[in-house]
C-alpha cells in the first residue's frame, strides 16, 4: 500500500505543463545538459529534470532616463521597448543571465542604444 502511494505521488509530480506563452528549460542532473519545451503537458521525473519556465511572450518595458544633449542640456527620455526571446536562445539566455533576463539585459541595452545609436537584439547580445 505504501509502495502504491509512493509510485503515484511520483507520477504526479513528474507530469509538468507549460502553458501557452511560456518556454520551460530543463536541466537534466545526471547528463548536466539542457533543452528546452514548447508549450504542453511533459512527463519529467522531479529527481532527474529540473525545469525553469521563461515568458516568450511579447513584454513591453517602460525605461526613464535622463541624458544630456550635445549642447549641454538635460533632458528626460522614456523609452518603451517591446521584447520577445527567440526560442532558439533560451537555453543561452537562461545560462549566460538567468529566467530575469529582461530586467537585466533590456536596460543594458537600451542604455547602449541610447548612448551610441546602435540597434540591438536579444540574439546578438547573447552569442
Amino acid at each position: 500500500m505504501k509502495v502504491g502511494g509512493l509510485i503515484a505521488t511520483t507520477a504526479y509530480n513528474s507530469l509538468y505543463t507549460v502553458e501557452p506563452g511560456y518556454s520551460a528549460v530543463v536541466f537534466n542532473r545526471f547528463t548536466e545538459s539542457t533543452f528546452s519545451l514548447t508549450p504542453g503537458i511533459y512527463f519529467l521525473p522531479p529527481f532527474v529534470y529540473i525545469p525553469s519556465l521563461i515568458e516568450v511572450k511579447e513584454t513591453i518595458s517602460l525605461l526613464f532616463f535622463t541624458l544630456l544633449t550635445r549642447d549641454l542640456k538635460w533632458i528626460e527620455v522614456e523609452l518603451h521597448l517591446l521584447a520577445q526571446p527567440q526560442f532558439e536562445m533560451l537555453i543561452n539566455l537562461h545560462k549566460k543571465i538567468g529566467v530575469d533576463y529582461c530586467n537585466k539585459l533590456l536596460s543594458a541595452l537600451s542604455r547602449s542604444m541610447l548612448e551610441f545609436g546602435k540597434e540591438f537584439t536579444i540574439s546578438n547580445s547573447c552569442r
